[in-house]
């Protein structure tokens, strides 16, 4: 494509190569998830066993940890990696939020998403008071023909009147 040749377009969007190579990362539902750390904040972890209320996971090289079941926090599909969306995420948990913003900054990929919906709403909101604003002067053009209208008829009526009035006095 044209616009993948431009320079910018790298802080846009991710290649095709590259979002192939995250996706291909092998995933399990049930198995890969999040766990809090002291200092990453959230690390991905394999859930090896499961006894009770505690969870048995490898972190790392090999590295196996034991926690509770409730900080464990589920890992979406390597197809959402650095998404653009969030809202799109099948997991929108806070170790899900905070490692795609983290991909996206190290990967130096910028968010337009938001200021792209700012602007498509000023849009609509803009469309929406033009009508509003026609609509009202229709309105009150047929408003104003309903007036004459009603002065007309009763012209007419009166005139009818008076026209019987002159023909029963004749």
């Amino acid at each position: 494509m044209d616009y993948e040749n431009d320079p910018g377009w790298k802080y846009l969007r991710r290649s095709r190569e590259e979002m192939l190579k995250d996706q291909s990362k092998a995933y399990d539902s049930k198995k890969n998830c999040w766990i809090p750390d002291a200092e990453e904040g959230y690390v991905e972890a394999i859930i090896t066993k499961t006894s009770g209320d505690t969870v048995t996971v490898q972190v790392g090289q090999g590295v196996e940890k034991t926690v509770k079941k409730e900080v464990i926090q589920e890992m979406n599909p390597p197809k959402f990696e650095k998404t653009e969306d969030m809202s799109n995420l099948t997991f929108l948990n806070d170790a899900s939020v905070l490692h795609n913003l983290r991909a996206r900054y190290a990967a130096m990929l910028i968010y337009l998403e938001r200021f792209k919906k700012q602007l498509e709403s000023a849009v609509k909101e803009e469309q929406a008071n033009n009508h509003l604003s026609k609509y009202r002067t229709v309105q009150l053009s047929l408003e104003t023909a309903e007036e004459r209208a009603d002065s007309a008829e009763q012209c007419l009526v009166r005139i009818r009147s008076r026209t019987r009035a002159t023909a029963e006095q004749k």
